[in-house]
């Protein structure tokens, strides 16, 4: 499944958009398939909003659940305009969740859509 952020920064499938161990709900993704994922995030920044050296970071969260609190899977940071990658594998399990938190501070995001997007492969059962 691969997901990009439209215009108004809500994450969207692109083709092809159904899987049999992943489903997109309210921006957060939902396991299927226990097993191991293979997950591939890029932002795109491209200007500065202010002068300032703060960092502007990407997070990957496994959200709470019946039996767990929020939790940081990995996450990357970035002090200037250019291109952040998070390549991470991470066990998960049936009916967790995950999502990407993006935190531009003072740079921002690119305005084309398809410059930021996230890829989730289930890697191994």
């Amino acid at each position: 499944m691969s997901l990009i952020r439209d215009n108004y920064e809500t994450w969207i499938c692109s083709d092809p958009c159904e899987s049999s161990s992943l489903l997109l709900n309210n921006n957060t993704v939902q396991i299927k398939t226990s097993g191991i994922y293979y997950i591939h995030a890029q932002v795109i920044f491209d200007k500065v909003k202010h002068p300032t050296k703060k960092q502007a970071r990407v997070v990957l969260l496994k959200n709470k659940g019946p039996a767990t609190q929020v939790r940081i899977l990995s996450e990357v940071f970035r002090f200037e305009p250019g291109t952040l990658t998070m390549i991470r594998l991470v066990k998960l399990t049936k009916g967790e969740s995950i999502s990407l938190n993006i935190h531009p501070e003072s740079l921002r995001l690119s305005t084309e859509a398809w410059h930021t997007y996230w890829e989730i492969l289930l890697y191994n059962k």
